[in-house]
């Protein structure tokens, strides 16, 4: 147990001073274009914004895969629109005047939409992932504005810059981003 212990605290005290050795982001809170106040964020914001850039890589990864699947998704959707547009054009073409004409619309065929149904099956454990990291999402959104807005009342407050030295700046406020003061 005492050793458990001891290995909790190098961990904590690790974890200590990789936070302490990291410098803190800046935060801007800016009304009617002037900055009002500009800190260094709390560990309570930092651990927020943490939490934030995690989802914003798991997004990010997510990203190049589901680019590709769209544009393969768009070739097929073309072809199946062109196949559709060959049937209009066939149908308009048959003249149906009794019954024994209606076997005509059997040689229209059927689009084949397998491939369309295939690649929607092999996406949609990362379509199912996509989904799920919605609830995660607005969830590390909202507590992330909650411990940014603390002090302050949304209407005190037209925007948020956070200044970060690894990715310069990102502004949160009513006309930028997901951040909606």
């Amino acid at each position: 147990m005492l050793r458990n212990l001891a290995v909790y605290l190098l961990l904590s005290l690790s974890m200590v001073t990789i936070l302490a050795d990291e410098a803190m982001p800046l935060l801007e809170f800016i009304k009617d274009g002037e900055v009002i106040e500009s800190r260094a964020m709390t560990q309570e914001e930092f651990a927020a914004y943490i939490q934030l850039k995690s989802i914003e890589q798991k997004i990010n990864k997510l990203q190049d895969p589901l680019d590709e699947f769209q544009q393969a998704l768009n070739i097929e959707t073309q072809l199946v629109e062109e196949e559709v547009k060959k049937m209009e054009a066939k149908l308009k073409e048959i003249r149906i005047e009794s019954l024994a004409d209606l076997s005509q619309l059997s040689a229209l065929g059927e689009i084949d939409m397998t491939k369309v149904e295939a690649m929607l099956e092999q996406m949609q454990p990362m379509l199912d992932e996509v989904t799920d990291m919605t609830d995660e999402i607005s969830s590390s959104t909202n507590n992330f504005k909650d411990v940014i807005m603390k002090n302050y009342k949304e209407s005190d407050i037209d925007q948020i810059k956070i200044i970060d030295g690894k990715d310069d700046k990102i502004t949160f406020g009513r006309n930028k981003t997901f951040l909606n003061l």
